[in-house]
């Protein structure tokens, strides 16, 4: 196991990696099991648990705005005076 520290630079990149859409997550799910360096794996393990909880979360919120329109509808409006 390689314990050796990752550069700001490096995180950035990996950040900007894991972040593209399929082709980042695959990659980090891979670099999440099989990296040698910890500290990759381990930044590559959280950017994979931060995608689990944003996806559900972008899923909600793309229903809701689906929704929302219809709801609006149903509202009746007072005039104040």
């Amino acid at each position: 196991m390689d314990n050796t520290p990752i550069s700001s630079w490096g995180y950035l990149g990996y950040r900007i990696l894991f972040n593209l859409p399929f082709i980042g997550w695959v990659v980090a799910l891979v670099m999440a099991i099989g990296a040698t360096n910890v500290n990759v794996r381990n930044f590559a393990r959280s950017q994979f648990i931060a995608l689990l909880f944003i996806i559900p979360i972008a899923i909600l919120f793309f229903v809701l705005g689906l929704s929302l329109p219809e709801i609006f509808e149903e509202i009746e409006y007072v005039p104040l005076m």
